[in-house]
């Protein structure tokens, strides 16, 4: 079970970077019919008083008769992205809270807090590309116990992480996306030979995530988010040297 979380997040990434960017990302052809239809999609041929031959966006190929074309335009924003919900926003900003757990080494569930800011900064056939960055705090809720070592103890982490996020796929709130930056956690121990120490370390964070965004209205929307994360500890001691932390968040986010 540990391999497979493991490995997802790393097929996520990978799927990520392969996705192309679509010729026409950024712009559509439109027909307007004289009974007022928007026709959406590629202009395949245009002959001046005989008809307008377009493939629309689902693929299927469609004929319109000269006279009954009011206007065509080529290379224009999609009037269906302009509909999406929140599509019109260039940024976000929001607030998280859930829980973590650490999955391997005590189990233990963190009671994680943060903030998210990010910006929209292309338009693609199926998804709003956006840059973000994130920071969480999490917080032990309940102490763990070692027996092979006689320790006992909680942590604490700071986590400021960079992400690229596919944010409102097709026209619903869905997103996901990879992210990595930076660690800096502490952890108080306990000892029976040694007594108490604290002891922290920073590392490289690196994972994936997955959401939904739930819009109440143009500007705010509340949310799920679910995160496996991966630290890679540079100090010694009691720190781990790798860790694996599973995250479930909600959220509340303001789209401007």
């Amino acid at each position: 079970m540990k391999t497979t979380r493991r490995i997802l997040p790393l097929i996520l990434l990978l799927a990520i970077s392969q996705l192309p960017l679509a010729p026409h990302a950024f712009a559509i052809d439109q027909v307007t019919t004289t009974s007022g239809e928007l026709i959406e999609g590629t202009i395949l041929s245009n002959v001046p008083h005989q008809h307008v031959d377009i493939e629309l966006v689902n693929g299927t190929k469609r004929r319109i008769p000269a006279d009954q074309v009011s206007n065509v335009e080529r290379d224009v924003p999609s009037n269906n992205d302009r509909k999406m919900v929140g599509a019109d926003s260039l940024g976000y900003f929001g607030l998280l809270a859930g829980f973590s757990v650490n999955t391997t080494t005590s189990q233990a569930i963190s009671f994680t807090a943060g903030a998210r800011a990010g910006f929209n900064f292309a338009q693609l056939d199926f998804a709003k590309l956006a840059f973000g960055l994130e920071y969480t705090y999490n917080k032990d809720t309940s102490s763990y116990y070692n027996p092979a070592s006689f320790t006992s103890g909680s942590m604490t982490s700071n986590e400021i992480l960079l992400q690229l996020l596919f944010r409102k796929v097709g026209n619903s709130g869905f997103y996901f996306g990879g992210e990595a930056g930076l660690a800096i956690d502490s952890e108080n121990i306990t000892n029976t030979v040694f007594g108490s120490v604290t002891t922290s370390g920073t590392g490289f964070e690196f994972g994936g995530l997955i959401g939904f965004d739930f819009f109440l209205s143009q500007g705010f929307s509340v949310g799920v988010e679910a995160k496996e994360d991966y630290q890679l500890s540079t100090s010694s001691g009691y720190i781990h040297p790798a860790l694996a932390m599973t995250r479930v968040l909600v959220s509340g986010t303001f789209h401007f």
